[in-house]
């Protein structure tokens, strides 16, 4: 796969002005890795309850810690870098999310799931692993969203919720993500990527997944979240801190030394 240069102060603009820049992934070898991940997932894909309508997504979470080439772009040294070098410290991934086909997920942001403190020292990264349609409930988002407000569980006088159930009282939020939405008359944009480009997004960007209207359709990608170095970490929606585990590289094989040649009177 053909990949360019990445320019960092177009990266940065594009992040300020609309919450997201969409670039094309450095992997030259991201082909044969997405065929890869996409056979290895396969068995734990739940397909029989998806064509019977029982669930409306296929995600394996954390694949990293068993695949390499799931890990191997996690950790891509060249997008660690250019995200260290956006916001000033350096990046470290710490979970990854691999999906068959579209999420349908609400309008969220991110940083109600994973928040920093500094605030906002979080990301994510969206790649498609394959061409990405219309009709297999493509990634939403809504540019400059970024800059709308924070809103957390205490924004809206929402309990925490318990470790067990952290999603007990989520519908609040959506509901005041809605009404955000509805008072701005904001329309969402679709991401409709080629395989091989990539989304990189602020903390505080709304997005979501679009409603899959041909469950014949495949949505082949993967998202890695990012945190940075120097921060404490923590759950708004339990108020709990975190301890992330930081994705380090697939150890690099070493080539073992060469035998030395063995000449025939050695052998005699």
């Amino acid at each position: 796969m053909n990949t360019k240069p990445i320019d960092p102060a177009s990266v940065a603009a594009d992040l300020e002005r609309d919450g997201f820049a969409v670039i094309q992934f450095p992997e030259p070898k991201l082909d044969r890795m997405a065929e890869d991940i996409w056979q290895s997932l396969q068995p734990l894909y739940k397909w029989d309850d998806y064509h019977a309508g029982k669930t409306d997504g296929l995600r394996v979470g954390d694949a990293w810690k068993w695949k390499k080439n799931i890990r191997s772009i996690a950790t891509n040294p060249v997008i660690i870098d250019l995200l260290s070098e956006l916001y000033g410290r350096r990046a470290f991934a710490f979970q990854t999310l691999n999906f068959a086909v579209g999420t349908q997920q609400h309008i969220h942001a991110d940083l109600v799931h994973f928040c920093a403190r500094p605030p906002h020292l979080m990301c994510g990264v969206w790649l498609a692993l394959e061409d990405i349609t219309i009709e297999a409930g493509p990634l939403i988002y809504y540019p400059g969203s970024h800059k709308w407000p924070v809103i957390l569980p205490e924004t809206i006088n929402m309990p925490r919720a318990s470790e067990d159930s952290p999603y007990e009282h989520y519908h609040l939020l959506e509901k005041a993500w809605e009404a955000e939405i509805e008072a701005r008359d904001a329309v969402p944009m679709a991401f409709l990527a080629k395989k091989g480009q990539a989304l990189i997004w602020h903390a505080n960007l709304w997005h979501g997944g679009a409603p899959q209207t041909d469950r014949s359709r495949t949505r082949h990608s993967q998202v890695t979240h990012y945190f940075f170095e120097g921060c404490s970490y923590w759950s708004p929606l339990t108020g709990e801190e975190k301890h992330p585990v930081r994705i380090e590289p697939p150890p690099t094989k070493v080539k073992p030394p060469p035998r030395p040649k063995r000449f025939a009177w050695f052998g005699r």
